[in-house]
């Protein structure tokens, strides 16, 4: 998936428990970014589009953004 020259480039992390998700992407140029997104479910389109519009924003509280956080964040941008 991919949005304004960066390519969601996911990688899982699975110790036998659990599975979680690093949220990582890569820019035409070269460059990589990582995002503090819930760890346990991957970005959706979406998401990733609300990330990237909102100006790739880290954690708002005590934990990762999830999808409820992104769409807060764009309310409260665009009011």
């Amino acid at each position: 998936m991919s949005y304004k020259n960066w390519t969601y480039t996911p990688s899982e992390d699975n110790d036998g428990d659990c599975i979680k998700i690093w949220h990582d992407f890569t820019h035409t140029d070269g460059r990589t970014v990582s995002c503090d997104f819930n760890p346990y479910s991957r970005m959706t389109a979406e998401d990733i589009r609300l990330w990237f519009d909102l100006g790739m924003p880290d954690r708002i509280d005590s934990g990762p953004l999830d999808s409820f956080d992104l769409n807060v964040l764009w309310k409260e941008a665009h009011q």
